[in-house]
């Protein structure tokens, strides 16, 4: 099994132990420190946020490099997320949704050129039906559309 997979094993067990269910469940690398400033409150239910793959405002890594060094997602994503290293397939890279435009930022994402395993996760999500966004990388207007993007939030560019 994966690491990300027996967490979700920890997960589930310390809930049923408790007799409660989490809300939401993050999945943070041990090896990169990246910790958002932000209320949960902040976080919509219907999307899984992702670890910032943009540079700038009009520069995004190739084939969203770096995107799953950090997630927060709503528990009920989190079983179906944890059986991406088991259950992806090598016909879910040939997804549009991934190869031509990032569905985030709109620029091309390079995946049929650089691709890791950032761009495996994400057509992992794409298949799974799970929408995804960037915690962070806000631009001016974004405010008005996307709940974590308030002005004091610090997630500006």
């Amino acid at each position: 099994t994966t690491p990300t997979r027996e967490c979700m094993e920890l997960v589930r067990e310390y809930e049923h132990d408790h007799g409660m269910r989490f809300q939401w469940v993050v999945r943070a690398r041990a090896d990169h420190k990246w910790h958002p400033e932000i209320s949960v409150a902040m976080l919509e239910q219907h999307l899984t946020y992702m670890a910032p793959w943009c540079e700038s405002e009009d520069r995004v890594r190739a084939c969203y490099g770096g995107f799953d060094w950090w997630y927060a997602m709503p528990r009920h994503h989190a079983d179906l997320v944890s059986g991406f290293r088991d259950g992806v397939q090598c016909e879910d890279l040939g997804r549009k949704e991934i190869l031509g435009s990032d569905p985030v930022f709109g620029h091309n994402t390079s995946c049929f050129r650089a691709l890791g395993c950032e761009g495996w996760l994400a057509s992992w999500l794409v298949r799974s039906g799970i929408n995804f966004t960037a915690l962070g990388c806000c631009k001016l207007g974004d405010e008005l559309r996307k709940k974590h993007c308030q002005v004091d939030t610090g997630l500006f560019l």
